[in-house]
Parts: structure tokens; sequence; C-alpha cells
């Protein structure tokens, strides 16, 4: 098991800003738990859907690949 804690620095009022996941060995995400600016906080695991929130259609990418994408690319 993996756990991933990444604080998303944007001006999206709509996109969280903090996001917490677990993922398996095969980094596909097993849980998943969203907080945004306004305090909303959305959640997801392979049972239940909370708020917009739900898991990743495909594996995670490395922490270093994450680190690597440009900011002006990131939505």
């Amino acid at each position: 098991m993996t756990y991933l804690k990444v604080r998303w620095i944007h001006a999206y009022a709509d996109e969280p800003v903090l996001i917490y996941s677990e993922l398996d060995h095969e980094h596909w995400e097993l849980r998943k738990v969203e907080i945004f600016p306004d305090g909303r906080i959305g959640y997801a695991n392979d049972k239940v859907e909370v708020g917009d929130t739900g898991l990743g259609q495909m594996p995670l990418p490395s922490v270093e690949e994450i680190a690597a994408i440009p900011s002006s690319s990131r939505k």
C-alpha cells in the first residue's frame, strides 16, 4: 500500500486543495479524500462516491513524474 498526500496550489474554487489517496501496488486508487477551498470534503472508494470525488480511471504516475509536470500544464 502507498499513501499519497498532495497539496494542490491553484486558484480554482471548484477544485480540491488537498488530496489524500490510498494506492495499491500498481498505483490504482483504492480510496480518496478531497478537501476543497470552502471546506467541503468529498471521498470515494470502490463502493461509494461523495460529492464530485471519484477514483482515478488509470493508475497514478509516480511522485517524481507528477513533480516533473510543469505548473503551466496543470489545470
